[in-house]
């Protein structure tokens, strides 16, 4: 409970010497003058609040000032030696024990002004968690079995550590406090040990717990820091150790990553964050993900095809992406205009390419449409899920993104024609035409229900955000948000 008066802000030393502090840090003024070492200062979140609790209200109930009866005054407190229950209600029945000599002795009954609270710390894996969902636009199936599987996990485990650590950075970036900034190297020591030791033993390297503990502490920058976002971390070393070190994880797993919904379900968060690392940095997409698209084709419900044919389309934009991405980096303008035609061709292409599974018919009858075709206004999202809906969009507008700062380069070359440069512009214009047609869908798929649907408004904050449009198409599409 909050308290009451003004807690005193000094230093250790000038409060047990009773003078005052300047405040200075990190050593005080008062204590450098007496050529002693400052202790420190305390936490400024403990000054403000105290949780109420059994043992809090044990220890300072004999010590109520404002006791007015004299009648157990020189008697030793039956509080001593007793047992306490809390009951849902808030009260606290204390049991005198039989060496209480008072012959009236009963149960007495202590009503706490409050209820007793929860500690905070057990809420911010929670939030910390719809942070993690918000960041990599999870939509609801994948992100309840995050929820599943990190429910069953067992204290000491690896998911286990993995949450302890998440959390505790989550409450440490949130609140600042010194005594959770100091646990947070501990606690990730402790996941690296639990990975290591999990690793090692045949029964235990190949579960859930394990490879969804690793994928977690994988983006542990993402709640270390509030200014990490998720591509500085797929961008990190880090997480390119701790990639190469999950995709030998899938390959030793083998079918094992197929058997379930739950397990094709997290194969498809990492499936994504490394279509993210290869937009990102430039790098293809690992080979090894076509197989797992024919492996999930194979093992899955036929309720999952729109999953089979949206992790195709993902993986052709990421690829196009990593691809001039990868041509930016060189920095070479003549290689950029050579590879211009192949880089549109492949563009126009996106909404229709079906590789690895081109000859199964299941697949294919799923259609995505282009960004410049307009959506019915009953039924916007087609086949697909909305959540998918909104991953689409998200990765396409990436595409777009790249296509922009592409095609600005390429019109720079040396050896770029005038008739070259009529092209250009033209598929640049087509480019913003596309931003505004995915912000009109956006737009129209937030509108349904806009708390539900909160991460649609970050893929429009992503597009609003481009520095190819220009302010006046940036106007509009505020208008049309709003």
């Amino acid at each position: 409970m909050p308290n009451v008066g003004r807690p005193s802000r000094d230093c250790y030393a000038c409060r047990k010497r009773r003078v005052k502090c300047d405040l200075i840090r990190p050593e005080c003024n008062q204590c450098q003058r007496k050529g002693l070492p400052c202790p420190g200062y305390r936490d400024e979140l403990d000054m403000r609040f105290h949780v109420e609790s059994v043992s809090s209200f044990q220890s300072h109930i004999g010590k109520d000032r404002r006791r007015t009866s004299n009648q157990d005054e020189g008697k030793p407190s039956a509080l001593i030696d007793t047992r306490f229950q809390c009951a849902v209600t808030g009260q606290l029945k204390c049991h005198p024990t039989p060496a209480d000599p008072s012959p009236h002795s009963s149960e007495r009954c202590y009503t706490l002004q409050y209820r007793l609270a929860e500690p905070m710390k057990d809420h911010f894996m929670a939030l910390a968690m719809h942070n993690f969902k918000l960041s990599l636009y999870l939509d609801e199936r994948i992100y309840s079995t995050i929820l599943r599987v990190v429910s069953k996990a067992e204290t000491g485990s690896v998911l286990y550590q993995a949450c302890n650590v998440i959390g505790c950075s989550y409450m440490a970036n949130t609140t600042m406090s010194i005594e959770v900034l100091s646990h947070q190297p501990r606690a990730y020591g402790d996941a690296i040990t639990a990975i290591n030791l999990a690793l090692h033993k045949a029964g235990e390297s190949k579960t859930d717990n394990t490879f969804l503990g690793i994928l977690l502490l994988s983006m542990y920058k993402l709640f270390s820091t509030g200014q990490t976002t998720v591509n500085s971390v797929l961008g990190s070393s880090e997480w390119k150790v701790h990639s190469s070190g999950l995709i030998q994880l899938t390959q030793l797993r083998g079918l094992e990553n197929f058997s379930t919904p739950d397990k094709r379900n997290l194969l498809v968060i990492f499936y994504n964050m490394l279509l993210m690392q290869a937009i990102v940095t430039g790098r293809p997409p690992p080979k090894a993900i076509l197989v797992w698209i024919q492996g999930f084709y194979q093992s899955c419900d036929p309720s999952e095809y729109p999953v089979v044919r949206h992790l195709i389309f993902s993986y052709h934009c990421s690829a196009l992406c990593s691809r001039i991405r990868c041509l930016l980096n060189l920095g070479n303008l003549e290689k950029v205009l050579s590879d211009s035609h192949s880089i549109l061709q492949d563009m126009e292409y996106l909404e229709k390419e079906t590789y690895p599974l081109s000859h199964e018919n299941p697949i294919t009858d799923y259609i995505i449409e282009p960004p410049l075709v307009l959506c019915s206004d009953t039924d916007p999202v087609g086949q697909f899920s909305i959540d998918q809906y909104i991953h689409q969009i998200h990765i396409r507008m990436r595409v777009s993104h790249h296509i922009l700062e592409f095609l600005s380069k390429a019109s720079r070359a040396p050896y770029c024609t005038p008739e070259q440069r009529i092209s250009f512009t033209h598929f640049q214009r087509r480019g913003v035409e596309e931003l505004q047609a995915l912000a009109s869908k956006v737009s129209l798929i937030s509108a349904t229900d806009p708390d539900k649907y909160s991460h649609a408004r970050l893929v429009y904050i992503d597009l609003y955000l481009n520095p190819h449009l220009s302010s006046r198409i940036r106007c509009r599409n505020v208008l049309l948000w709003q």
